[in-house]
């Protein structure tokens, strides 16, 4: 058997030996006919899951989706308004400057980088200003929904006691 590990986590198995079968990043490692999804490797060893409750799985799952929402939030975003595509910031602080900016509905300079990564602080107008937060908006409520639709699996998973229902929701199953 060989494991499929991803940051220290076992992804998947399989019994088919994956040399050239597969990307060489993606790292395979032999293991036991015990080793399940859900496990972890350091390097040395496979360690099981430890027993816990739905209930108690089902907390970290809806954890995970809100950690994975918040990172997806705060990674940026890309918008239009002058012209050009523009990648805008949007860590919490970000956000709340931007709200600044829009509520003042005065031209600014406002910090964004271009294709290549340089950032600048670039004279925006009032409309330009509206339009970033419009589109920090619209993109901002996507990931809020996303995550909306992911924890209502959670709660279906949880109201039907079902394990696989429950394992099978992650960020990456829902599509943007």
């Amino acid at each position: 058997m060989w494991a499929l590990v991803i940051n220290g986590k076992v992804q998947e198995t399989t019994d088919i030996d994956p040399a050239g079968r597969y990307h060489p990043s993606l790292q395979w490692f032999a293991c036991g006919e015990e080793v399940q999804s859900g496990w972890t490797y350091d390097g040395q060893s496979f360690v099981g899951l430890a027993v816990v409750s739905l209930e108690e799985r089902y907390a970290v799952k809806v954890n995970e989706v809100n950690q994975h929402c918040e990172a997806a939030i705060t990674a940026g975003f890309w918008s239009a308004a002058l012209g050009l595509a523009y990648f805008y910031s949007s860590q919490l602080e970000d956000q709340v400057n931007l709200t600044g900016v829009v509520l003042r509905a005065q031209p600014s300079l406002y910090a964004c980088r271009d294709e290549q990564g340089v950032k600048e602080f670039r004279l925006h107008s009032a409309e330009q200003l509206f339009r970033v937060g419009d589109d920090f908006t619209v993109f901002k409520l996507q990931h809020l929904q996303r995550a909306n639709m992911l924890k209502q699996q959670l709660d279906q998973a949880l109201a039907a006691t079902d394990w696989n229902a429950l394992e099978a929701v992650t960020w990456e199953s829902a599509q943007p």
